[in-house]
């Protein structure tokens, strides 16, 4: 598959990356909704640009928008045209271009970091149907708006939101809102509640829908994959940063043939199959003289506005606009001596399809030795008339069925080499040369351990031998475990027993494939052994008695819940959460600590009689345990009791600065409105001066307007100063709901998040701290 060049064209824009949006904002057709770095959005329209240009006008429309612009989104809230939502750090714009006028502007104090429109998500819509909404990610919290600029939605999230998607990832016939957020992670909403969630190696900064529960996903070190569910179909890495992300189907005929597009920061370009990845096409589609060009935006449409197919439409960061449609089949050319002998040509093309497809049956057969005359004769058969029939099947192919014919002709030399390898190692053995130095004994295992190490502050991944043969290599494999996906340790001296040290940032279960390479000191040929081992999700904290516990370090906050499950059945959770072994028994009561083997800090999980406690002063930790615990015992309900006084003193105080820095912010703005005031004064009294001739008053007005100027710089920056700060409250804020949140499940944790958002808007602290203390409202507010 190919594609070919539709059209290109320059603008003189610069335009920021991700800030590329395709609408019918006009009544004529399509048009591009650019971000730019000067702080407005330039809508490019073909039908526009003829209209102004026959009157001699600009060809672009540009809408001012005098602050940062951190996320543009396409929403049709009327039947006919297009709107373009705006945001920025601290408000959402919607915009009509055709008319010209704002359909509403909202303060958003959480910020913009990404917009998404939709009307598909019934369980965010006060009325339970399908409504326009548009989904807002900021700083650890999600918004919903509805057509009016109405807040009919709100949440929180573990981290800043960095993409929004719909998706239907449980084949509910449902969509849920898939999250990317900068802690690593890939949540899906249903509600408020969180039915999934994956975590990744680097921070998210791409997602993109690939209908059903498939979708695509990028990240900040260049890894970029698909997810099918809740299986990863694979996943590559690249030098280069994504940029963009869009869907478009590559083929020239009917056989729809979508594939990933791909962006990167160089400029190039990618077509992805998207069940394997494999690469189908790739083009650089800025310019070459310009090093620091980029791809900012690919979207999918007909820019042209001649009602032909859909063309992927690429946007670079210095305005260089292209578009791409798939390359034409071109009818293969027959050879002139055969034109006329159709029936023999069409039984010849049957037979060189036939050919191809029982060639890799032939190349996959190992069986050597065991190969009789009448097989050998037949396969010789076959690769003769292989041979006879090259020229013509070479006349007949096209490009992609000669790619194939090149990868099966790759897979033969291969599948050929290790035939030869295979063969030699079975005549030793034939021969009973059990001595040759490339063998090993048949009884070879490789065993795999993972022990707390409390000295380096790690865990020790311990890989040994079973008798005299040696390590001399391991690959290993772990997407959640190391920065790029996997680690190549060499000793350098070969020993039976090779260690490596773990070090988990995060509590997360994962499984490292192993690639072992054994063999004898003096042996040239090596064997590679295949293993994997499974780390539990708490694997980092080391079991301790409870009476051992320092009584300067014993935790005294906990969270407190209660449920209907034996014994047993939680020491079954303990034994694959931890590493530990813990022996069932018939007793009632039980007392179990550990200690972290990142911070040192100590936690207690006691349990009698169904009442659950459990003593940490990390109230993250107390929400991933309730967490893990009801999904292994498939509660879907859980109330709970949090004690967390620190934790609810730095609410307060986060919540008390974040009112100053309201008031602060409000002054400051008072501020700046009375000294454009000031200043447009002095600039009329300038002029007047400059007019009469008056020079002496006139630099006097430019001095003072200097000062007032300066004074103006001073108010910025503690205004900039402020309002980092109010983010940073902000984001605490809201991660302080999350966690206290996540240590309930299903209606209990939708109902604290419901109540903690009420609670925040009426500026009620007592009441917000009530509601995470015991998932009630206050009686008092």
């Amino acid at each position: 598959m190919s594609l070919v060049s539709a059209f290109e064209t320059r603008i003189n824009i610069n335009v920021v990356e991700g800030l590329v949006k395709l609408g019918h904002y006009e009544k004529e057709g399509l048009a591009l909704a650019l971000g730019t770095s000067a702080w407005n959005v330039a809508i490019l329209s073909p039908y526009a640009s003829m209209q102004q240009t026959n009157a001699g006008s600009t060809v672009k429309k540009r809408l001012a928008i005098n602050r940062d612009i951190t996320a543009i989104e396409t929403a049709r809230f009327e039947d006919g045209v297009d709107v373009v939502l705006i945001g920025t750090s601290t408000n959402l714009l919607a915009y009509n271009v055709e008319n010209n006028a704002d359909i509403f502007y909202k303060d958003v104090p959480d910020g913009v970091n990404c917009l998404l429109y939709c009307d598909e998500l019934r369980h965010i819509s006060k009325k339970g149907s399908k409504q326009p909404l548009v989904l807002v990610g900021g700083n650890c919290s999600i918004q919903a708006f509805d057509e009016y600029g109405d807040e009919v939605f709100w949440t929180v999230t573990s981290d800043n939101v960095t993409s929004l998607i719909l998706c239907d990832i449980d084949n509910d016939g449902s969509y849920e809102l898939l999250v990317g957020s900068e802690d690593c992670t890939i949540k899906a909403f249903k509600g408020e509640q969180v039915i999934f969630s994956i975590t990744e190696s680097d921070v998210i900064t791409h997602l993109y829908s690939l209908g059903n529960d498939c979708f695509a996903y990028g990240l900040k070190n260049g890894t970029i994959g698909v997810y099918i569910g809740h299986t990863k179909a694979w996943k590559t890495q690249n030098k280069e940063r994504v940029t963009a992300m869009t869907m478009f189907d590559v083929s020239a005929d009917n056989m729809r043939l979508d594939c990933l597009m791909v962006g990167w920061s160089n400029g190039l370009v990618e077509a992805r199959k998207i069940d394997s990845g494999t690469v189908l096409w790739r083009h650089f589609v800025v310019d070459g003289t310009d090093s620091d060009d980029k791809v900012v935006g690919l979207v999918c449409g007909d820019l042209r506005g001649q009602e032909c197919n859909n063309q992927l439409i690429t946007v670079s960061a210095k305005g260089m606009i292209s578009a791409w449609i798939p390359k034409p089949k071109s009818p293969p050319k027959p050879d002139p001596k055969l034109v006329g002998k159709k029936p023999k040509l069409e039984r010849a093309s049957s037979f060189g399809q036939t050919l191809r497809q029982s060639f890799r049956r032939t190349l996959t057969t190992r069986s050597h030795d065991t190969a009789s005359s009448s097989g050998g004769s037949r396969d010789s058969q076959s690769l003769s008339q292989l041979n006879a029939s090259k020229s013509l099947e070479m006349q007949l192919a096209t490009v992609d069925e000669l790619d194939e014919y090149e990868q099966l002709s790759r897979e033969r030399d291969t599948l050929r080499d290790e035939l030869e390898y295979l063969s030699a190692n079975w005549k030793n053995l034939k021969q009973n040369n059990v001595n040759d130095p490339s063998l090993i004994p048949t009884n070879t295992e490789i065993s795999c351990t993972l022990t707390p190490s409390v000295e380096r502050k790690s865990l020790l991944l311990i890989m040994n031998t079973n008798n005299a043969t040696v390590i001399k290599a391991a690959v290993i494999y772990g997407d959640k475990v190391f920065e790029n996906g996997s680690f190549m340790l060499c000793p350098s001296d070969s020993k039976s027993t090779i260690t490596l040290p773990l070090k988990f940032e995060k509590d997360l279960q994962c499984t490292l494939a192993i690639k072992a390479m054994v063999g004898h000191l003096s042996s040239k040929q090596n064997h590679v052994f295949e293993l994997s081992h499974s780390i539990p999700k708490f694997a980092s904290y080391l079991y301790v008695a409870s009476n051992n516990i320092p009584s300067g370090k014993k935790p005294t906050s906990f969270v407190r819940f209660v449920i209907s499950e034996r014994m047993n059945r939680l020491i079954l959770w303990i034994n694959q959460a931890f590493l530990l072994e813990f022996e069932s028994n018939a007793k009632k009561r039980m007392d179990i600590s550990f200690i972290s083997l990142r911070n040192g800090q100590y936690m207690t999980l006691q349990v009698e009689q169904g009442n659950v406690k459990f003593y940490t002063e990390d109230v993250g930790l107390a929400g991933d345990i309730v967490q893990d615990v009801c999904q292994y015992l498939s509660i879907t309900e859980l109330q709970s009791e949090c004690y967390f006084e620190d934790t609810f003193q730095q609410l307060r105080d986060h919540l008390n600065a974040l009112q100053q820095f309201n008031e602060i912010r409000n002054m400051l703005s008072i501020d700046i409105a009375a000294n454009t005031a000031v200043i447009k004064n002095l600039m009329v009294k300038a002029e007047d001066a400059r007019i009469q001739r008056n020079y002496t008053h006139f630099r006097k007005n430019f001095s003072e307007l200097f000062e007032v100027n300066q004074g103006m710089l001073a108010e910025f920056m503690k205004r900039q100063n402020n309002h980092k700060n109010l983010i940073n409250a902000l984001k605490n804020v809201n991660q302080t709901i999350e966690k206290m949140a996540r240590c309930r499940v299903g209606e209990p944790q939708s109902k604290i998040i419901s109540l903690a958002r009420d609670a925040v808007k009426k500026n009620n602290i007592d009441a917000l701290v009530n509601v995470l203390h015991s998932g009630a409202p206050s009686t008092n507010s």
